[in-house]
């Protein structure tokens, strides 16, 4: 079975890639908190608080030019997305929120 972050990030990177893709920072923000607020039965605000951090990833991730190091993704966008893993840790029972960051990453970078 996989795990719940693993739904959860199908269906959020999805909506936030589709709202990065119109360059709109407001939108992949919402996309991202309904995905966690659905997936996880989070409230508004426990949602906001994660997709915060995911919404940063996000715009960093798409803002670098193909091509980049993966130094630079490591340096630039996993810290955001560790923030909103951990964020996430406080209302799931995520155990290990730097590999499922690092998973996240490696798969944008896979594309």
């Amino acid at each position: 079975m996989m795990p719940k972050y693993l739904i959860a990030l199908i269906l959020s990177i999805n909506m936030a890639w589709a709202a990065s893709a119109a360059q709109d920072a407001e939108q992949a923000f919402q996309s991202a908190a309904a995905a966690f607020q659905e997936q996880f039965d989070l409230t508004q605000m426990q949602a906001d608080e994660i997709a915060m951090d995911y919404a940063q990833a996000v715009g960093i991730f798409a803002a670098l030019p193909e091509g980049t190091d993966s130094q630079d993704y490591d340096k630039l966008v996993l810290p955001h997305l560790i923030n909103a893993y951990e964020h996430l840790g406080k209302f799931t029972s995520l155990a290990d929120v730097s590999d499922a960051a690092n998973d996240e990453l490696q798969a944008w970078i896979a594309g």
